[in-house]
């Protein structure tokens, strides 16, 4: 008694291959870990005196696919979180990349800090992308999909 299958190419081609949408909800998903990783580092430095707490506040991240807001993570006072929304959103503005995560210290103090020689956002910047690609490898290994990361 012979046994068949009514499979068509594509039925295979679906089945081993994840669908574009499995593959970006994927790679949002390890962005956020990485980058709430990355500003709960900066947030957890004591390298400085936050008097207003707005500069801690202003560290945040936001996630944009296509362009569209579709994650954040932030904590603290309004005005903090305001300023880091602005920034954030300003440096997003006109990317032409389909998934991006923006991490920020939005008070525009923040150089003048770091300068002085205070971290506020360098170390977690300097973690991120080490730590952001490790979970997109570990989120698409079964997909053979390569992601590129840029830092600018």
């Amino acid at each position: 008694m012979p046994i068949t299958f009514n499979l068509k190419t594509q039925d295979i081609v679906d089945w081993l291959v994840p669908p574009q949408e499995d593959i970006e909800k994927r790679c949002i998903k390890a962005l956020r870990r990485a980058m709430y990783d990355a500003v709960n580092y900066a947030k957890g430095l004591n390298t400085y005196k936050d008097r207003t707490s707005h500069l801690r506040s202003s560290v945040l991240f936001r996630t944009y696919k296509d362009g569209v807001l579709v994650d954040e993570f932030c904590s603290g006072t309004a005005e903090g979180i305001s300023n880091g929304r602005e920034l954030a959103d300003k440096k997003a503005s006109g990317s032409q990349t389909k998934i991006l995560s923006v991490c920020v210290a939005g008070m525009n103090y923040a150089s003048y800090v770091e300068g002085k020689g205070f971290d506020v956002l360098t170390g977690a910047e300097l973690r991120v992308e080490k730590i952001a690609k490790e979970y997109l490898d570990d989120a698409l290994k079964d997909t053979g999909v390569k992601v590129e990361i840029k830092n600018y």
